[in-house]
C-alpha cells in the first residue's frame, strides 16, 4: 500500500495555523528588545514614541520606556520653561513622578505674570523680620467687599490676627478713634488658580495719610502671616512718610533752644505720672523716660516727679498728671485742678513711635507742657 507522508509543517496538517501564530509571535518577540535598544541609543521622545505604538504591551520593556518618555518630556517642558509647556505636560502625566515640579513650576510662571507672591513656605528671613521686631504703626484694616457681612468678617478676622501676632498697633475697627491710624490696609480676599490648584489670594492696598504708598498681592495657604511680613520688610516705604517733617524738626529744635535758655522757670513742679499694670512695655518705658528727660532740664527751680498714688509733701506751685490713653496708646497731660480743656493730647503720636524717635518728640512734648503751663488763667 503506497503512503502519503504528512509533515508536520504541511498546510494540510490541522495545527499549522496554531503553530504558525505562535512562530510569529515568537518572531515579533525576538524585535522587541532590539527595537527598544534602538529606542534609548536614540534616547528621544520620538524614539519612545515609536516603540511604543510598535510594542504597547510587552510587559518588560513598554514600562521602561513610557518611564523614559516621561523623564524625557519634562526635561523638554523644563528647557521651555513657559507655562504652556508645563501645563501641556500635566495633560499628559497627570499623576506621573513630576507632576509636582511641574505644577509648582507652572505656578510660579503664572504668578509673577499676575504680579503674585506665591508663598509656600517661609522665607529664610521670615523670623528675623517678624519674630525679632514690632513696627510702631498703629494700623486698621478695612474690607474692599461691598457686602456688609462680609466686610465686618473680613475685617474682624484681621484685626484679631494682628491683636494676637502683636506686631502692630491694631486699631479695632468697630470703634470711632480720634486720631487717625498711621496705615491703612484695604483687603480683599478671594481664590485663584494658577495651575490647577485653588490658592488664598488677598489683595491689599496700604495707603498713609490718605495716600496710596504700596500694593501686595499674596497667594499662600497662611496668606496672615505673609502679607504682615510683606509689610515689614517695606518699612523703609512708610517710616518717611510718618516721622516729622524736617522743617517741623528744625521748628522744634529752634523753639526748643529759646526756652532752654529760660529755664529753669520760677516756683515748683509736681509731675504725677502714672504707669498701670495693663500698661505695655513701651508704654511704661515712654512715661519713665519722658520725666527723666524733663528731670534732666529742670523745667522749675523746684522739680518733683512720683507714682500716681503717691502725693509729694513738697509744696509746689504748679502740678501736672501724665500717663497714657490707653485706648488710642498715646501719652496725655492735664492739669488736675484746671477745667476740662487744660490739657495737651497726643493721640495722633503712638507710643511705640515716640521711642523710635525720641530726640523730636521728647522736646515737643516739652513745648507743648510749657505752652500749657505758662498759658495765661483762663485760657
Amino acid at each position: 500500500m503506497t503512503g502519503t507522508f504528512s509533515s508536520p509543517w504541511s498546510p494540510t496538517r490541522k495545527g499549522f495555523p496554531a503553530l504558525l501564530l505562535i512562530l510569529l509571535l515568537a518572531a515579533g518577540g525576538c524585535s522587541v528588545k532590539p527595537d527598544y535598544q534602538e529606542a534609548r541609543a536614540l534616547d528621544t521622545p520620538e524614539a519612545y514614541e515609536a516603540f511604543l505604538d510598535k510594542h504597547p504591551d510587552d510587559k518588560e520593556y513598554s514600562p521602561k520606556a513610557r518611564k523614559h518618555l516621561e523623564s524625557l518630556s519634562f526635561e523638554e517642558a523644563r528647557k521651555k520653561d513657559t507655562f504652556g509647556g508645563y501645563t501641556q505636560f500635566l495633560k499628559e502625566y497627570p499623576y506621573g513622578k513630576y507632576t509636582s515640579r511641574a505644577q509648582q513650576a507652572a505656578e510660579d510662571i503664572r504668578a509673577r505674570e499676575l504680579g503674585i507672591h506665591l508663598y509656600r513656605t517661609q522665607p529664610p528671613d521670615f523670623y528675623d523680620w517678624v519674630s525679632s521686631r514690632r513696627l510702631p504703626y498703629r494700623i486698621r484694616v478695612r474690607s474692599s467687599s461691598p457686602d456688609p457681612d462680609g466686610t465686618r468678617h473680613l475685617e474682624g478676622k484681621w484685626y484679631s490676627e494682628l491683636v494676637r501676632r502683636g506686631l502692630f498697633v491694631p486699631m479695632d475697627p468697630q470703634k470711632t478713634y480720634r486720631m487717625s491710624p498711621d496705615l491703612t490696609l484695604y483687603l480683599r480676599e478671594t481664590v485663584v488658580i494658577l495651575c490647577t490648584n485653588a490658592l488664598a489670594l488677598v489683595e491689599a492696598e496700604v495707603r498713609v495719610k490718605g495716600n496710596t504708598v504700596q500694593t501686595y498681592r499674596v497667594a499662600a495657604d497662611h496668606i496672615e502671616q505673609y502679607l504682615l511680613y510683606e509689610i515689614f520688610k517695606d518699612q523703609d516705604l512708610y517710616d518717611p512718610l510718618l516721622r516729622a517733617p524736617q522743617e517741623a524738626v528744625r521748628t522744634v529744635e529752634e523753639r526748643f533752644e529759646q526756652w532752654r535758655k529760660k529755664l529753669p522757670l520760677e516756683g515748683s513742679l509736681a509731675l504725677e505720672f502714672e504707669i498701670t499694670q495693663q500698661a505695655s512695655e513701651e508704654d511704661q518705658a515712654m512715661i519713665r523716660e519722658f520725666v527723666d528727660f524733663l528731670g534732666e532740664l529742670p523745667l522749675y527751680e523746684g522739680f518733683n516727679a512720683y507714682p500716681r498714688g503717691r502725693p509729694s509733701t513738697r509744696v509746689t506751685s504748679r502740678r501736672i498728671y501724665l500717663g497714657v490713653n490707653q485706648e488710642t496708646q498715646s501719652p496725655q497731660a492735664s492739669m488736675q485742678w484746671r477745667s476740662a480743656g487744660a490739657s495737651v493730647d497726643w493721640s495722633d503720636w503712638n507710643t511705640r513711635w515716640i521711642l523710635e524717635d525720641r530726640d523730636y518728640c521728647f522736646k515737643k512734648m516739652t513745648l507743648d507742657l510749657l505752652d500749657l503751663l505758662t498759658a495765661p488763667a483762663g485760657r
